[in-house]
């Protein structure tokens, strides 16, 4: 199976796309309406698929922007530990013998109520 091939977008939509601030739009646009033409798509669905494209485009550019300007490590998950097989202990497990943890809640030895 071939793929149609992606022509340039008309100059005068290439410029309505620049100045209303669709890049990602404006990237995926060819190879959309490229695809719409051969498959004789329905107008409403090449719309509802580059406003997707640029819905997209904008969250992960917020998220990188936000990522930046909040001065997290870009990309850095915990996924690294998985991979060296470090597991978490149980945090504290000599807590249930501790001596004071069988009192009930609410009472301290040696006080007596009003």
């Amino acid at each position: 199976m071939t793929f149609p091939q992606a022509s340039a977008l008309p100059e005068e939509l290439d410029k309505l796309m620049r100045r209303m601030r669709l890049p990602c739009m404006r990237k995926a646009a060819p190879d959309v309406l490229a695809t719409a033409r051969a498959q004789r798509w329905d107008p409403a669905e090449v719309l509802r698929l580059l406003i997707a494209e640029e819905v997209t485009g904008r969250d992960a550019a917020t998220r990188r922007l936000r990522r930046h300007s909040a001065n997290f490590p870009t990309d850095k998950t915990l996924g690294f530990l998985a991979g060296r097989g470090l597991h978490h202990p149980r945090t504290h497990p000599e807590l249930p013998d501790h001596p004071g943890m069988d009192r009930p809640r609410g009472r301290i030895e040696g006080l007596t109520p009003r």
